[in-house]
């Protein structure tokens, strides 16, 4: 776990998209957790419900991995944000079953992945995100996939898969 930490520790990694969906969800939810928030971010839109949390930034409302936050609160949107492709199949499922376990009945997942790849950091990306893995885990879960998109970074030119899964 020591290569994520030193990866989102600012050695490597700065964050700089405002998404303007996830702005305008997070202005309406009534609950959200901002996992891997980062700089926490979205948090400004909403301050008072939102929750940010972070393997390893300062600046989240909780500092730790998604499996050790404990709570007894459920929420309506949970972003996910480059922070569900790491490692391996197993990582990223138990993750998200997580994200999945902290949802209202009728809660919203807005996801974004690096699909295909393959980092020069010590930090393995899990580099199979692709759309039939997407709707793999709507089956698993009996969840909708909407908002389906790819989009380019344009500080990097590289392709992120963007979708919203609805519970």
């Amino acid at each position: 776990m020591k290569e994520i930490l030193n990866y989102f520790n600012g050695i490597v990694w700065q964050q700089t998209e405002l998404d303007r969906k996830v702005i305008k969800a997070v202005k309406e939810a009534s609950s959200i957790i901002d996992v891997g928030c980062g700089y926490n971010q979205y948090k400004q839109f909403n301050p008072n419900k939102l929750t940010g949390i972070d393997i390893a930034n300062s600046n989240a409302d909780w500092v730790g991995d998604i499996l050790n936050y404990k709570i007894d609160q459920t929420f309506q949107l949970a972003i996910c944000f480059g922070c569900l492709h790491f490692y391996n199949f197993e990582w990223v499922k138990i993750r998200l079953e997580k994200v999945l376990a902290l949802l209202l009945p009728n809660g919203i997942i807005m996801m974004k992945v690096n699909p295909g790849i393959n980092s020069k950091q010590p930090l393995p990306f899990f580099k199979y995100w692709t759309w039939p893995l997407v709707e793999h885990f709507a089956e698993v879960y009996n969840l909708q996939i909407s908002d389906k998109h790819e989009w380019y970074n344009p500080n990097e030119g590289t392709k992120r898969l963007k979708w919203t899964y609805n519970k």
